[in-house]
């Protein structure tokens, strides 16, 4: 899928974002100011139920995400945000929710009316 066919499509992760992507996760957990943790990305456009919230495409993530992580940044290995951390399983360890940095553009152009 070409970067131009993916702007199409809005709620899809950027194809420039695939499975087994190193990932790194930052925050304030706990209140452990400027932690960075890694991992990998397990899984793009996973459908997840939050409560009353669908999320059709969240990226899944093996990176440590904790409370103080959420609503950080999920950043690749060169530092750019792929994703902004938002949930993590709380019925299991190391799995971890980001919504892609392409839906959030996307949301945020449509909120404000702009094109970002």
């Amino acid at each position: 899928m070409t970067a131009q066919a993916a702007a199409n499509q809005p709620g899809r992760a950027s194809p420039a974002v695939r499975k087994c992507c190193r990932s790194g996760g930052n925050g304030s957990p706990l209140g452990l100011d400027h932690t960075v943790t890694v991992g990998i990305i397990s899984a793009i456009e996973r459908p997840m139920q939050i409560g009353d919230r669908e999320y059709p495409n969240l990226l899944q993530t093996d990176a440590a995400i904790n409370r103080g992580n959420s609503g950080g940044p999920l950043i690749n290995l060169k530092g750019d945000v792929i994703g902004m951390n938002t949930a993590v399983s709380q019925s299991s360890q190391g799995i971890g929710f980001a919504i892609s940095a392409d839906v959030l553009r996307d949301t945020l152009s449509r909120l404000l009316n702009i094109r970002i």
